[in-house]
């Protein structure tokens, strides 16, 4: 679900207070300044290349992952959101929107998403993503006619 469809967007909800230091030591924190005003006037276009300048600079940082992953699902692009996820939940692998927001991506372009649904499932916060996967996962489970 994009943040138009009332969920927040990953890069409001991290807060990694850590990388934002980190842009600003870089210089970049103008860069994601503009990123998400750019989300927030729907311009995901303008948000993937400050998101991506950014990586250039610093590959690592969750908060230009989190960017890039809410612009590419904002342009449909699944493929970058996939690959922009897939990194965040490597940084982030106790975070259950984010490995729920992959399986949905991945869904979306045809993967099975039922490894990151069960790593979402798993993860603790935030509760209303973990709750989100184990109800994807019991329907799953319902359909397949697996009632145990």
């Amino acid at each position: 679900m994009l943040a138009s469809q009332g969920v927040a967007r990953l890069s409001e909800q991290l807060g990694d207070f850590l990388s934002r230091v980190e842009l600003l030591a870089r210089g970049a924190e103008w860069q994601r300044q503009e990123a998400a005003e750019a989300l927030a006037q729907s311009r995901p276009g303008d948000a993937r290349q400050h998101a991506l300048a950014i990586l250039e600079e610093l590959p690592h940082s969750r908060v230009a992952l989190a960017l890039w992953a809410d612009a590419a699902e904002a342009m449909l692009l699944d493929h970058e959101a996939v690959e922009a996820l897939t990194k965040l939940a490597d940084a982030v692998p106790f975070r259950a929107d984010v490995w729920l927001r992959l399986a949905q991506a991945g869904f979306r372009r045809g993967d099975d998403p039922g490894g990151a649904h069960e790593r979402a499932a798993e993860a603790v916060e935030p509760v209303a993503a973990a709750d989100a996967a184990r109800l994807w996962l019991a329907d799953r489970d319902l359909e397949r006619r697996d009632f145990a």
